[in-house]
């Protein structure tokens, strides 16, 4: 790994997710679009920032590449992607354009990547106590070929008493997983988990805590919305599940 690099694991990725989430609505920094895709015809796309709050903000943008490795999301800081500009001061009321520019040539995979837009604490006042900023995780993706579909795989493993539900993407794109339901043979439901599960990238394969007893899962089906379309997939267990 290059010196002064450094990884990003999906604890951080998780946790910039949900506040990208739930800060739509809060007054103070707000960022739109939600996500953001490149193509050999659309090399270059727009961010916007907005404070909507009464006070002045400083704000920083970071590009990462993004990967996910034994199930967990990485991010490895990237050139990939060059932003303009990557500091920012908002002004109360004030909205500012940001470029995202694909340095990088066209692959013939889908690249991913998250930018990071992070609200900076203002130097001028004193830092005691707890002090709430913002962070924001965009994801963006590159080269999709229009023919390209996720394909997913959904199994259970088990490590001890604790059960993990795997999802393998073997498509060529990412899947954005939502609104997830596991189901019994006769249709009753086990477990529903409404909103945004995670994206599981092309090639790649995430992992979920699953708290269920292991005997329920003799005959199951999971459901989900894939990029916003209802989906339906057969769970495998793996050897020594039940």
């Amino acid at each position: 790994m290059p010196r002064g690099y450094r990884v990003l694991s999906s604890g951080l990725a998780a946790a910039a997710s949900l506040l990208a989430a739930t800060a739509a609505g809060a007054a103070g920094l707000s960022v739109t679009p939600i996500s953001l895709e490149f193509s050999r015809a659309a090399p270059a796309q727009a961010l916007w920032l907005s404070n909507t709050g009464d006070q002045k903000i400083d704000a920083q943008l970071r590009a990462f590449a993004w990967t996910q490795e034994g199930g967990k999301d990485q991010l490895l800081p990237t050139r990939d992607l060059v932003l303009s500009p990557p500091m920012i001061a908002l002004q109360p009321g004030q909205k500012q354009l940001v470029r995202v520019i694909r340095a990088a040539s066209p692959g013939t995979a889908e690249g991913s990547y998250r930018i990071l837009v992070d609200e900076l604490p203002d130097p001028a006042k004193p830092q005691q106590g707890l002090h709430f900023v913002m962070q924001f995780s965009i994801p963006a993706f590159a080269d999709t070929a229009p023919s390209t579909a996720p394909a997913l795989e959904w199994r259970v493993e088990r490590q001890g008493d604790k059960l993990t539900l795997i999802t393998d993407n073997k498509g060529a794109r990412r899947a954005k997983v939502t609104d997830i339901e596991l189901l019994d043979g006769q249709g009753r439901n086990l477990l529903r988990r409404p909103g945004l599960l995670g994206y599981v990238l092309a090639g790649a394969s995430c992992r979920w805590p699953l708290k269920l007893d292991a005997a329920a899962l003799a005959t199951t089906e999971v459901r989900a919305r894939i990029d916003g379309t209802p989906e339906r997939y057969p769970l495998r267990l793996a050897a020594g599940v039940r």
